[in-house]
């Protein structure tokens, strides 16, 4: 009797055209790792996903001594057989994901952004191509789950160049900050991608000159968010993002080096760079 793979997991079928419940059957019954991989794949097959840490409690073991580097070799070789599979995989983001899970289970929808900030952080993340194969399939078994179009996303240089022109020319002319519903709604888009992370130091700068801008109390929620992805990005990386991967870390680095952070952001980066020195070392 053939396993019975569906979409999202659909390329297990092209992948292992010959993979039955007899296979391991073959390899005889009383193997303990066979019967950890009849798990595994019974796991994967009613869930669509790859198990998260929290799922399968002695795969968790066996993730933790692969990364320490104490897992057999055998046990390697026979789950990295299992498509798209991963060994290493962020904590932080497993509990997310079962957090998030939970949430929609109880109330029947997506959790809003100021309910649990962690799925528009997901979606941003997604656009940018930083997603792993096993986020991007778990995310897509959640119910109500749509990678959507945010309209910050397609907010080009361009368009906020021309939308800074016209706010500065506004204030010169009446001394104020326009109101967002009198034709002004580009001021929501900008705020709503500074919160994302997407807008440049320079772009930052550039608003923060305009007599009257606020940033309505975002900047140090911003902050910690963007530190927290950061963070989660050393965890499964083992270093840190290059420019292309994470726009948001090149600046901050560099205040960090000049001590231009508060103390509470200084001595979290000094964490972080401590914890990447050892991670080189081992």
């Amino acid at each position: 009797m053939k396993v019975n793979y569906h979409n999202p997991f659909v390329d297990y079928v092209s992948e292992y055209p010959n993979l039955s419940i007899d296979y391991f059957g073959d390899l005889g019954e009383s193997s303990e790792s066979v019967q950890q991989l009849r798990e595994v794949y019974s796991f994967i097959t009613k869930t669509h996903r790859l198990p998260l840490y929290g799922d399968i409690k002695w795969l968790d073991e066996y993730r933790a001594q692969f990364v320490l580097g104490t897992l057999k070799q055998h046990i390697i070789d026979e789950f990295n057989t299992i498509f798209d599979w991963e060994w290493k995989i962020s904590h932080h983001w497993c509990e997310k994901f079962h957090q998030s899970a939970h949430f929609i289970k109880t109330h029947n929808r997506l959790p809003r952004s100021n309910e649990i900030s962690w799925v528009l952080d997901q979606c941003k993340i997604y656009h940018n191509g930083l997603l792993k194969p096993y986020q991007i399939k778990a995310l897509e078994t959640l119910p109500y789950w749509e990678w959507k179009s945010y309209p910050a996303f397609d907010y080009t240089v361009c368009d906020f160049i021309r939308d800074v022109e016209i706010l500065k020319e506004y204030v010169s002319k009446y001394n104020r900050i326009p109101r967002r519903k009198y034709g002004f709604a580009f001021i929501r888009k900008i705020q709503k991608r500074y919160k994302l992370g997407l807008l440049t130091e320079c772009q930052i700068k550039s608003l923060e000159e305009i007599p009257g801008w606020k940033w309505e109390g975002m900047r140090e929620d911003t902050w910690n968010r963007n530190f927290q992805l950061l963070s989660e990005f050393v965890d499964i990386n083992k270093r840190f993002p290059r420019r292309y991967e994470m726009i948001w870390f090149e600046p901050q680095y560099a205040k960090y080096k000049r001590i231009k952070l508060n103390n509470e952001q200084m001595k979290l980066f000094q964490i972080l760079v401590k914890r990447v020195k050892l991670m080189k070392t081992k």
